[in-house]
């Protein structure tokens, strides 16, 4: 379930089949994928804001930050890297990623599950820094430009 501002259901035709109006809105539309520009859930930061990486770089203090694709958050964004050596006796050593500052940049419909990998393992490895991105949708003032 997603929540849509009324300014955004009134743009987008959704007020009116919300009535039972099956005549207007993205009905009428030749392809019905227009939605997604209403409602962005596939959109990540960055994304929607490409200045936002230099801007982040521009104050965080260190030489770079890492950032993480999808497919990282469960290895190099918990400090790990591929490889490892197994121990006598059973058991496995990973090896450590050399990176100390990660930036978790995910669309809004993942970031749940960006929160419980950063909540699953913040106590084993506190050295490591995160920096997490995360748009802020379904807010609008009246002083924005609605988007169309």
């Amino acid at each position: 379930m997603t929540h849509i501002a009324g300014m955004q259901m009134i743009a987008s035709g959704v007020d009116g089949l919300l009535r039972g109006n099956l005549m207007e809105g993205l009905l009428l539309q030749p392809e019905p994928s227009t939605f997604a520009s209403f409602v962005p859930l596939h959109l990540s930061a960055i994304q929607r804001s490409p200045q936002l990486l230099s801007w982040l770089c521009s104050w965080i203090p260190y030489w770079g930050i890492t950032p993480l694709a999808p497919m990282d958050w469960f290895v190099q964004g918990q400090g790990l890297d591929t490889g490892g050596t197994y121990i006598p006796g059973g058991g496995w050593d990973p090896n450590l990623s050399p990176y100390t500052w990660f930036l978790w940049d995910p669309a809004p419909a993942a970031a749940g599950t960006v929160v419980e990998q950063l909540g699953s393992f913040w106590h084993t490895r506190p050295h490591l820094n995160h920096v997490f991105l995360c748009p802020r949708l379904f807010v609008y003032s009246a002083l924005e430009k609605m988007p169309l």
